[in-house]
């Protein structure tokens, strides 16, 4: 790109590009759960390098998140590793950091890393804008919820396939239809293995809606209904994580079918293939 033709910035962007992770600190103080989603899901359209696979953000209030880019690994892994950080996290009863009788791994000093920037200004400024006016149509909303996973247990249902089917639910009574949905499913447990599509939309999932609003049917069976849709998500979820799952094979036929300009097969003109690929 232009902006490497300078040998400072190049050198520059090799330093980001190649370190292991990123550190934000941002001088906003969000205070809402939807602002501090926002905050680390966006920002202001300044400080954020989305090519990088991990940000660590700390805002000026204390509130820290992060944001990841999850192309090289699967976001599952990063939620590890946050768990794994706040499982350890340990302060006095006064708030302070106990003292260790580890001696301290001391740290190179902070560079500030160089840029030349002449002839980019108004680029640099007219990038922002757009990401602003972008950022500017994500609806966000962050809300904690009385009703939670422990409830869902109680209930002898999955907390997972409940949630799916509160999402379902929530898309007919908006439009009145239903569509295809995208559910990831970790395929870790194979060698180089990565995800496959957990598909909560079926047939069981849509009486289920149907009944919910129906008020003459009865609440036994809208419950019944429920645990059976739950059941269908269920399943698929566990054929998809044993690697019996089907949308990452077909993919990868129409890819092989798409080569050197080639009529793909008939499974793959057919409509029901183009809702299963974009909806």
């Amino acid at each position: 790109s232009r902006i490497r033709e300078s040998s400072v910035n190049s050198a520059t962007l090799d330093d980001i590009e190649t370190s292991a992770f990123l550190v934000v600190l941002d001088d906003s103080s969000p205070t809402s759960l939807t602002d501090v989603g926002n905050c680390f899901m966006m920002g202001d359209g300044s400080n954020r390098n989305f090519d990088k696979t991990y940000s660590l953000i700390v805002c000026a209030n204390g509130e820290v998140g992060t944001n990841i880019e999850h192309a090289p690994c699967d976001a599952t892994i990063w939620a590890r590793i946050w768990e794994y950080c706040l499982h350890h996290e340990c302060y006095t009863e006064d708030g302070e950091l106990p003292k260790s009788e580890k001696e301290l791994r001391r740290l190179p000093g902070v560079i500030k890393l160089p840029w030349e920037l002449s002839g980019f200004k108004e680029e640099i400024a007219a990038a922002k804008q757009e990401n602003l006016a972008f950022f500017a149509t994500v609806d966000n909303g962050v809300k904690r919820m009385q009703f939670g996973k422990g409830a869902m247990k109680k209930l002898r249902v999955s907390p997972d396939g409940f949630t799916q089917m509160v999402i379902q639910l929530a898309y007919y009574r908006l439009h009145q239809r239903f569509t295809m949905t995208y559910e990831s499913a970790s395929t870790r447990m194979f060698h180089h293995g990565r995800t496959e599509t957990i598909r909560p939309l079926s047939m069981a999932s849509v009486e289920f809606c149907k009944t919910m609003d129906d008020p003459d049917v009865r609440r036994e069976l809208v419950a019944s209904s429920l645990r059976k849709a739950i059941k269908v998500q269920t399943d698929r979820k566990l054929d998809a994580v044993a690697g019996l799952g089907v949308d990452r094979h077909l993919i990868g036929l129409y890819a092989v079918s798409m080569q050197g300009g080639s009529t793909p097969p008939e499974l793959f003109r057919d409509p029901g293939w183009s809702s299963l690929k974009f909806d």
